[in-house]
């Protein structure tokens, strides 16, 4: 008769405090997963627990190596906004939000968003929401929409006299 076993209890590990030695590797695996901006990637690291003053001198590091570049990720988020038919003013609203300076944002996003693109863009949001712009309310909503897009009164008004006429 084989002698019974007790199952071996090991302690369940304890997490791990973040230390100075794991940051690098914490970030790059950060970067390695999507490109952040810098001040995307030093919340979240120091939401982890990192000291600010080592996350700081981590991104600045990395900046100098090449790893983490601002000015690129910027496009790269402009032309996913471009593509999902945002406006320039939901562009900017979003870049800022992510730590760019609001006067580069605004710079970047003035130089990608083309007139004629948000012009295409506005007819093709309207025609695939079906507004009637015959009705006031409908062109109400229309408005509402649209603005909450990031597309001016401007561009929006030239687009809905030419569509209601």
């Amino acid at each position: 008769m084989p002698l019974e076993r007790e199952p071996i209890k090991r302690p369940m590990p304890k997490k791990q405090r973040p230390t100075e030695e794991s940051l690098p590797r914490r970030a790059a695996d950060l970067l390695a997963a999507r490109p952040h901006f810098s001040e995307e990637l030093r919340t979240k690291l120091i939401k982890k627990g990192y000291e600010e003053q080592k996350v700081d001198e981590l991104i600045k590091d990395f900046k100098g190596r090449g790893y983490l570049d601002d000015g690129d990720r910027a496009l790269l988020y402009l032309e996913e906004l471009k593509r999902k038919r945002f406006g320039k003013n939901e562009a900017v609203r979003r870049l800022v939000g992510k730590g760019v300076a609001k006067s580069d944002a605004e710079s970047m996003a003035g130089s990608f968003f083309l007139e004629n693109d948000e012009i295409a863009n506005i007819r093709y949001l309207l025609e695939k929401k079906k507004f009637n712009l015959k009705d006031i309310k409908e062109v109400k909503k229309a408005y509402d929409f649209l603005v909450r897009r990031g597309f001016g009164w401007d561009r929006i008004r030239e687009v809905i006299r030419v569509e209601d006429q």
